[in-house]
């Protein structure tokens, strides 16, 4: 599958002002769709969060650096095309020249153009998501679907559903502290978990109540202490 992105540069999209294609040609509706959403929903607090801050508290400090790349690809519900797209954001990923080094601002963004938007469709898009997971979990990195559907829903208030968007997309982004609240179901995506953030939540280091608990419950439960030799 030979993927030709219509490409929004981070340098003129990170201010959310005027966007221009390559060519200064005008923004298609899907992006301007998606960029009204970042604007006006993840950049912003929302009570159903039941937390302050944006939706998303590292998207505008990364619109702000320049190291939010968003993109328009063009892809088929087929799972092969799926899967082909989601491993090309992966080498894009990797041999992007990030203009800042904080790695926790760098993020990939993807708006699946030509994806219909039929619960099917949608449906795949979620299938390929949750394929793809383990194996990007395994590379410290995260992956997250976006679309009208989405099931997903906020940490702390399970009614609301954080990840729809008007249109379907795709997220990629390095592994982050908060992210035990999406890595605490799975005996390897926790190990993965633990293995770069352990150390702080045994140093008290964390703060957030939640985190500390939702990680000691996993912790408890995948990673229990070495019985002492000679106890019964």
């Amino acid at each position: 599958m030979v993927i030709t992105p219509w490409v929004l540069f981070p340098e003129r999209f990170g201010t959310l002002s005027e966007l221009a294609d390559e060519s200064g040609g005008p923004i298609p509706g899907h992006a301007a769709a998606a960029r009204d959403w970042l604007h006006d929903y993840v950049c912003r607090p929302d009570a159903r969060l039941a937390r302050e801050g944006a939706v998303c508290p590292f998207v505008p400090p990364s619109m702000e650096a320049g190291t939010l790349r968003f993109e328009v690809w063009p892809v088929t519900a087929s799972p092969a095309g799926l899967d082909a797209l989601i491993a090309r954001m992966l080498e894009v990923f990797d041999a992007t020249r990030w203009a800042h080094r904080n790695r926790t601002l760098h993020a990939l963004l993807v708006v699946l153009d030509g994806l219909p938007g039929d619960a099917g469709s949608l449906a795949a898009l979620d299938a390929a998501q949750a394929r793809a997971k383990p194996g990007i979990v395994e590379k410290g990195l995260m992956i997250s679907q976006f679309h009208p559907l989405c099931d997903e829903s906020a940490a702390r208030n399970p009614e609301f559903k954080a990840l729809r968007a008007p249109v379907p997309m795709l997220a990629l982004r390095h592994m982050a502290l908060h992210d035990i609240v999406f890595l605490n179901t799975d005996a390897r995506w926790f190990s993965e978990y633990e293995s770069r953030f352990g150390v702080r939540y045994d140093r008290g280091s964390v703060q957030d109540p939640l985190f500390r608990e939702v990680f000691a419950r996993a912790r408890e439960r995948f990673s229990p202490p070495a019985p002492v030799p000679g106890a019964r």
